[in-house]
This record gives C-alpha cells, structure tokens and sequence, in this order.
C-alpha cells in the first residue's frame, strides 16, 4: 500500500515540477479528513503547497425531509414525519447515514412492512437492528476494523475517556492530536469551531461505537454467574445491577470529563461537579454486554409522548431482551433534585406503555447526601402500576458505594424496601 501511495504522490510531484508540460494547475482531493495527512515513507517532501480542508456541510432538516419525500415518491410509500425526523437527529444530517438509512429501509424494511413506514416499526428496527445493517456496508465496515485493530487502542481509550459520553466539544491536547485526527479520518469525530476541538459525528455513530467497538476493546464482567429468580427463571435485574456496578472503571466515573453541576448537596457543598447520565449509561452497557451474552443489550429507544399539550422526545437508556424472556427497560437518572425525581416518576407512566417491555427499572445514581438515607419513592399508586426504582449512591471517588431498592411486594400488595448495603 505504501508502494502505491509513493507512486501517485511522486506522480503528481513530477508534475507540480514540470508545470509547463501539464494542463494541470491544482489538484483538489475529495474524501475524509485523513488526507490532510498523506504521506509516504518513501517520500521526503509532499507535492502539496496548499493543505487547507473544506468541510462539506451536514443536511438541514428541511433537505432531509426533502430527500425522503422524493423517495417515497419513487416507490409510492408513506412515511411518517417522525421517522423522517428521527433519521435527522441520529445522523446529524449526516449525508453519507441519511443516505443508508434510506438504503436500509429499502433494502430491510419494505419487503416485512409493505408500503407505509410507521414510527413504531422505525423505531423496533432502528433500535434493534439499524446499526448492524448500517455496518454491513463496506466504509462502516473498514471504520469496525480499524477501531478494533490492536493498534487503535489508544485512540479508544481517548474516545472513551473523552467524547463517549460527551456530546459537547472537546478541546484535546497536543500529545493526543494524532488520536484525536485518526478518530476524524475514520468518520467517528468531527471538527469543532474552534481550533484543536471536537466532537462525536453523529449519535448514530457514537451508538454504533458503543454496541460494536466498546465492549470489545474494553472487556470488562463480574466473576460470578448471572443471577436469576429461581422461581420464574427470569433475570434478577436488582442483583445484576448490583454485581454490574462492582466492575464500573472507576477513573472513568470519577475523571469528570463529562459532568454537570449538582443541584443538591454533594460533600457538604452545592454546584459540586458529578457525572452526567450518560457516564452511567455507557459503563452500564459496556460492562452489561460483555457479561449479559445470552441476551441482546441494546439502548436508544426513542419515545414520543404528549404531556402539557407538548410532544416529547425521550431516549430510554438500556433494554434487555431475548425472544424466550421478558424484555427489561433499564431508564437512568443522575443526581436528581426530589422535585426531578417526582416529575420523573410521572412521566415514566406516562410512557411506559409505549416501551415493549415486561419490566421497567428507575436507576438513581446520585452523589446526593441524604440519597440513601432520605430516599424519595413512587407513591403506592404508581409502585401498582410497576415502578421500580433503585439508587446507587456513591463518593466522588467512587469508592464507596451504597444502594437501596423499592417496589411493589405482589404477595401482599404493600411497597417493599429493600435493606441498605455498602461496599
């Protein structure tokens, strides 16, 4: 390869050279942001004297519900303008993704679901099955590769340090540039506006990264086998997640990278940094995956739902499934206010008929004082509707740990909680 890279970029050397020969007088390269950087180690000196990049901007709203209207013009479909919407969000406008969405739809969708794309069928398969499909192809498969290469390992661990759960810009040091630029070339960041930062390309891709890179280059399971309730077989979610939060990366929780400020007490101070949700979410999964293997991990579900006269978006983190069990949706929160907790637990209802799920779980993780020992509850009411709620409360350090439990005792009909345990 090196070979073939020398032999063209010598080639066009020759011709920079020897201007008056050519017709040629500039050369303008099309591709990823690697070929800022092609260079041979055969060469000494690069036929460039002009390296400045122009970034092909990303689809607006309006141009995605454009393109999709045309194709559903072509085969005579009906698609909903949620599905259009959500295929916006998870590509970022994307075009290369807003693209093979479409390829998938025709490709997977259209022959099971005949000539009317509602959300709901969108949103099983998006969820489920959108991310493999997209990696079928043969870019998204050479990204899969280079990611799980050996020698890509320190450009994940910045990725996972760093912008896995960080949706912002990130401002990345001079010694981890060339990680940073290798992520780019490979679709996974983008640049930022200002100079030295970026960001996570789209959420699609960072979902994509989580459920195939994650897990596999960062192997991580507790040692014991995984619990299940011995009179109905079915997963002991409460002692899975206890066992799951034992092997969380500790200097990941603690590094802080990706953080918010707390609205309660935290170490006896107010505004005290602590890890945002998606720190939780994305060890929970990584670690779930890896030690769950008989059962599909997957997150993202995406749910509309109408409250205040306004629809909403909400993205239930974790689920857990397998054709032969019920299916276990994992919605997490960090650090919460009494007052967020309570508006929570009432939206939660609100949507939990629309998730595809047999088992709904409140996971609470929360550096908050007086978590464990003044917890705030569902009413009984919404406990009989099947909340279930449990906190984890831990350190900034995370090394202490302390968790309780709630939910309805079906034997006698009366709230169950659980005694606190520490580690």
């Amino acid at each position: 390869m090196d070979d073939v890279l020398a032999s063209c970029l010598t080639t066009l050397r020759d011709i920079k050279a020897s201007k008056q020969d050519y017709a040629i007088r500039s050369i303008i390269a099309i591709g990823p942001f690697s070929i800022m950087h092609l260079n041979s180690n055969n060469l000494t000196t690069s036929p460039y004297n002009v390296n400045e990049p122009f970034q092909n901007p990303n689809f607006t709203l309006e141009q995605v519900q454009f393109i999709y209207k045309e194709f559903a013009n072509e085969y005579e479909l009906t698609i909903d303008q949620e599905v259009i919407e959500d295929i916006y969000i998870q590509t970022n406008g994307h075009a290369v993704l807003v693209c093979l969405c479409g390829c998938v739809i025709y490709r997977k969708l259209l022959p099971e679901i005949g000539l009317h794309l509602s959300y709901n069928s969108w949103q099983r398969f998006a969820t489920f099955l959108l991310g493999n499909a997209i990696l079928e192809y043969p870019m998204f498969m050479r990204m899969k590769d280079a990611l799980l290469n050996e020698n890509s390992v320190d450009a994940m661990k910045l990725f996972r340090s760093d912008f896995l759960a960080n949706f912002d810009p990130v401002l990345v040091t001079e010694n981890k540039r060339n990680l940073a630029l290798f992520l780019t070339a490979e679709g996974v960041l983008v640049p930022g506006d200002n100079d030295g930062t970026f960001k996570i390309s789209s959420p699609l891709v960072r979902w994509m990264v989580l459920q195939q890179i994650i897990p596999h280059v960062f192997l991580t399971s507790p040692k014991i086998d995984v619990p299940y309730h011995p009179s109905t077989g079915t997963l002991d979610i409460f002692e899975v997640l206890k066992q799951v939060i034992c092997v969380f990366d500790r200097e990941i929780i603690k590094f802080r990278n990706s953080f918010k400020l707390a609205r309660v007490l935290v170490s006896n101070a107010n505004n005290r940094e602590v890890p945002r949700e998606s720190v939780y979410d994305a060890e929970l999964y990584r670690v779930m995956s890896n030690w769950l293997n008989r059962f599909t991990v997957t997150g993202q579900w995406h749910l509309k739902y109408r409250a205040g006269g306004h629809i909403n978006n909400k993205y239930v983190d974790i689920v857990i499934s397998r054709p032969d069990h019920p299916t276990i949706a994992l919605e997490l929160l960090a650090t919460p206010t009494k007052k967020e907790l309570k508006e929570y637990y009432e939206r939660a209802l609100l949507y939990d008929k629309k998730l595809p799920a047999d088992e709904t779980w409140v996971v609470n993780f929360t550096c908050c004082e007086d978590a464990i020992s003044e917890p705030y509850w569902p009413t009984e009411s919404q406990l009989q509707k099947g909340l279930r709620v449990v906190y984890f409360w831990h350190d900034l350090d995370f090394t202490k740990i302390s968790v309780i439990a709630c939910w309805l005792d079906t034997n006698n009909n009366t709230r169950h909680v659980t005694d606190v345990e520490s580690w």
